[in-house]
This record gives structure tokens, sequence and C-alpha cells, in this order.
């Protein structure tokens, strides 16, 4: 400890206004109340930097008060934080996450991750509801999409995500879906129609014109 921390520590040691025997306090019987351990407190006790007592040379004993308004004073940190992007919304689960990974997706296991981690690379996303893969989509922005689904009325117990580059997500999320054939994939989709082909249109040819003499 540098000599210019002492002065503050005794006059932090002299706020503490003569208290009574019985009110003096084991480092056990006030750890929990400022939020510290025992052999914490006792470990700063030696060194002299929190305020305490001493009967007879004994262990160390504390005012509460005085402990208390010490650890606000110099031990505590604030911490603002940072606010939350713009489009974060949280997204609840409605049932607990199923332990393992859907049997159509082992192959590419080594490469899912589950939702919710606070940022999300764009990526293919597989909606799962009882280990039962109900949709595929593609996305840059995988939470705010799951709140839309959420306002849809979708329901799911977990959801995995798959990164792909964005220049490719179109292409990964259509070949999944031809694989799994997920339920809610099919859901509005609309059977093309087959065209019949287009007649060419007759255009009339002039006969070849006779040369002149």
């Amino acid at each position: 400890m540098n000599g210019f921390d002492r002065p503050a520590l005794c006059r932090v040691r002299g706020a503490i206004e003569a208290p009574t025997l019985t009110s003096l306090k084991t480092a056990e019987e006030v750890a929990a109340a400022v939020r510290m351990s025992a052999a914490r407190l006792r470990e700063l006790a030696e060194v002299d930097v929190i305020p305490h007592f001493r009967i007879d040379g004994g262990p160390p004993l504390f005012s509460l008060a005085g402990l208390k308004d010490y650890v606000r004073r110099y031990l505590v940190t604030v911490c603002p934080g940072e606010p939350l992007p713009i489009n974060l919304r949280p997204v609840l689960q409605q049932h607990p996450a199923a332990p393992t990974i859907p049997r159509a997706l082992a192959e590419v296991e080594g490469r899912l991750c589950e939702v919710p981690p606070i940022e999300c690379p764009p990526c293919v996303y597989f909606l799962v509801r009882e280990r039962e893969i109900t949709y595929v989509g593609q996305t840059r922005n995988l939470l705010s999409r799951l709140g839309q689904h959420r306002d849809d009325g979708k329901c799911w117990d977990r959801v995995l995500f798959l990164p792909v580059p964005a220049d490719r997500l179109l292409e990964v999320e259509l070949s999944w879906i031809k694989t799994l054939q997920p339920a809610l994939n099919q859901v509005g989709r609309k059977t093309a129609l087959p065209t019949a082909p287009r007649r060419r249109r007759a255009t009339a040819t002039c006969p070849p014109q006779p040369k002149l003499a």
C-alpha cells in the first residue's frame, strides 16, 4: 500500500463512531451483508485495508454500518452498460430445448449453432418442435426474424442455425427445404401450373422477285 492511501483509510476508520462491544461482528456474520466472503474480509483486515477492530489482539471484528459504507465508497464498481441493438427483441422459448440434434441435420452437426446468441451471422435456420424440423428459413438478422415468426403464430421449442455466406443464403435454404420438406414451408405454397408451349407465329414469306434483264 502506498503512502497516499493510508490517510484515507484512517479517515474511514475514524468515521466509525465508538461502536459498542456487542455491536461488533465477526467476518462470517457480516459477509453476506456486504456481498463478500468471510475469507476475503479477513484477508483485507490483515493488511489494514478495511476498517475493523480487534480485542486484545484477537481476530478482526467489524462494525456493520462502517463496513457497508467503506465497501460502497471504495469497492463497488459501477458498470453503466450499453443500449441493446434496435432490432433485438427477446424470444421466449415455449418448451424446454430438446437434448439432441434432429437426425436429419446429423451431417452438419459440428457446424450448427443454437439460439440464443447475442449476435448472429447470416445463416440458414431450422425451427424445431418436438424434435421435428417444422420450418427452414434464411436471414441476416436471426433474432429479429424469430420475432416476426412469433408474431405470425409459429411455435417451436428449439432453434438451430447454420452460418452461411450472405451470397449463398437462398441457394442453401432452398436445398434444405427440398431435402427436408418441412410442414410450415409447404403452407401457402402455390403449385405452378404447367403452361402450354407457345406457338410460333407464322410469318408470310414473299416469293423471290424475278431479275430484270
